[in-house]
């Protein structure tokens, strides 16, 4: 839900392998914004009370490979207690900041 929302809208990347239904697949989701730091799109994610990391995640490496050095991405990673309302929540406010 998370990965084809965030896919779904305009100017948001989404960093991964497209296939999905390996059990080698996480939660975790990597994405930025065109045309915007991942620190400012951060920051307005946390006004929102939406938390996520930024940046490198100790992996500058994995960031030249996909080609995100030297900013890095966003990393959202939704827990057990993440409802689908907090996801579409979430995916909202993606789409509210994309649109700035």
């Amino acid at each position: 839900m998370l990965v084809d929302g965030l896919k779904d809208l305009p100017g948001v990347v989404v960093y991964g392998h497209s296939d999905r239904s390996g059990a080698a697949y996480l939660a975790t989701v990597a994405f930025n914004i065109e045309g915007r730091l991942p620190s400012e799109v951060g920051y307005e994610l946390n006004k929102r009370a939406m938390y996520v990391r930024i940046g490198l995640h100790c992996a500058p490496a994995a960031h030249r490979t996909v080609g995100t050095f030297p900013n890095g991405a966003l990393r959202a990673s939704p827990g057990y207690f993440t409802s689908d309302d907090d996801i579409r929540a979430f995916i909202e406010a993606v789409r509210d900041i994309a649109g700035e």
